[in-house]
């Protein structure tokens, strides 16, 4: 079985197990790249071994990737890899935690001051209803951008003087 198809399968899998769409696409992203790695060193998925997921580190910090993005690649692979493994497809699992670039110098975000805090409400006050909204519930919620954009009329109710939003296919297939 090719490469592809297996990743097809995989995907597969994955969205019958209730992935969230938007990681079934990355998930796509990320394993067409290890696709091309495969194909562009002659290796093939059932022959692979520790040092050549080392060796597609090295690829992705050469195409200059920063360390954050070749760690979420190599943790996709490690999925997949799993996954192989139960199909009975390779042996073993050949991901460690070796072969997960450090990363270093990563700045913490630090919250907003109170008064930063009441300069960004007054901002968000000046905007379009729908936006303000938007900004308001992402606040209140800690729903993210896309699951605040997807919402849909139908989404928010109100029970017993309470307004409920229901988000579907949120991070880590929850709602």
């Amino acid at each position: 079985m090719q490469f592809e198809n297996l990743m097809k399968k995989f995907l597969e899998d994955k969205r019958l197990e209730g992935r969230a769409p938007g990681t079934i696409e990355e998930y796509r992203f990320r394993l067409t790249e290890f696709g091309e790695f495969l194909k562009e060193n002659n290796l093939k998925y059932q022959d692979l071994t520790s040092a050549d997921i080392s060796a597609f580190s090295r690829y992705l910090f050469k195409k200059g990737q920063k360390n954050q993005t070749i760690k979420n690649k190599i943790s996709t692979f490690c999925v997949i890899n799993k996954w192989m493994v139960k199909e009975g497809l390779l042996p073993e699992v050949i991901v460690t935690d070796e072969h997960y670039p450090k990363i270093t110098n990563t700045k913490r975000i630090r919250r907003l001051t109170d008064n930063n805090f009441k300069q960004f409400k007054h901002h968000i006050n000046g905007l379009q209803p729908n936006i303000r909204a938007a900004f308001y519930l992402m606040i209140g919620t800690g729903c993210r951008v896309g699951e605040a954009a997807h919402l849909r009329p139908v989404d928010v109710s109100l029970r017993g003087g309470a307004v409920y939003i229901d988000i579907h296919d949120a991070k880590w297939g929850s709602d």
